[in-house]
């Protein structure tokens, strides 16, 4: 358990210390933080709880590195799915390389709002629900910015099964806030 909290601690320090070393000014609408609530599918986190907390950052690749079509982003996701602040009960820190694509559909109810898009990623995810184990991991979204700061966003992760019959299959629903 302590090593998940420490790998994803090391690897939110990492996606950040990225996003310091890409730019002087520490925050460039490079980074992204999401919090919100985890509604499990099946299996071991449902049996746990029927609601999850969850918190997130996500940071998104310079658009010279890593460009594909004219309308779209790589970003690296980092999450933490809890059922309490102290860690009992189980975690789950899916980790998932992604790539958004602005939709900007009109005639949507969303439109008039900001921005539209979809977002689809692989990854892992680490599992500690009746012991830790690591699986393969999807993970899709839709979300909206409301303006250069403010979004929505309805994420869907699926994963593999741990042998304790626990994986990260849930919808997750988040506000954010981009720097």
């Amino acid at each position: 358990m302590n090593k998940l909290k420490i790998a994803a601690s090391v690897a939110a320090l990492g996606i950040m210390g990225a996003a310091l070393a890409q730019n002087n000014n520490a925050f460039s609408s490079d980074v992204t933080l999401r919090a919100g609530g985890i509604f499990p599918l099946n299996g071991g986190m449902r049996a746990a709880s029927n609601f999850w907390g969850g918190v997130g950052v996500d940071y998104r690749f310079p658009t010279q590195s890593f460009h594909i079509g004219n309308n779209s982003e790589t970003y690296l996701s980092a999450d933490w799915f809890f059922r309490g602040s102290n860690g009992t009960g189980g975690n789950v820190f899916p980790v998932a390389i992604n790539q958004r694509f602005f939709t900007n559909v009109k005639g949507t109810n969303l439109e008039h709002y900001g921005r539209t898009y979809v977002s689809i990623g692989l990854g892992a995810a680490f599992i500690d629900i009746n012991g830790s184990q690591t699986e393969f991991m999807g993970r899709g979204a839709l979300g909206v910015e409301f303006g250069p700061h403010v979004i929505a966003e309805a994420v869907l992760t699926l994963s593999g099964t741990t042998r304790n019959n626990a994986s990260a299959n849930a919808l997750g629903v988040y506000l954010g806030y981009r720097f």
